[in-house]
């Protein structure tokens, strides 16, 4: 018979969080991911920011593969989410104005 567990420590932020705060992950032998969800956060965060560049070239190279790929998904996207479009939309345009001051 499997043990139900309500708590788990967090080995990065070694903080005992509900399991709530942890991700699945079914290969684990609790089901959970190793780290809470914060502090997943925080090491991509800092994963990123280590390697922005090297990211930014793949991602840039992956869209000149099939740039109509990635039109299509954005065209997509904005159809069927339409007052996230508009709000992406309003932030770039106010980045772009701040960008020509």
């Amino acid at each position: 018979m499997e043990e139900i567990i309500s708590v788990k420590k967090c080995p990065r932020c070694n903080i005992i969080k509900p399991v709530s705060d942890f991700a699945n992950q079914k290969v684990r032998e609790d089901g959970l991911f190793y780290f809470c969800r914060k502090c997943s956060a925080e090491q991509s965060h800092e994963y990123y920011l280590r390697n922005a560049e090297n990211i930014k070239s793949k991602r840039i190279s992956r869209y000149n593969l099939d740039p109509e790929k990635y039109r299509k998904y954005s065209r997509d996207y904005a159809k069927g989410n339409p007052e996230k479009a508009l709000e992406s939309k309003k932030k770039s345009m106010i980045k772009t104005a701040d960008k020509i001051k």
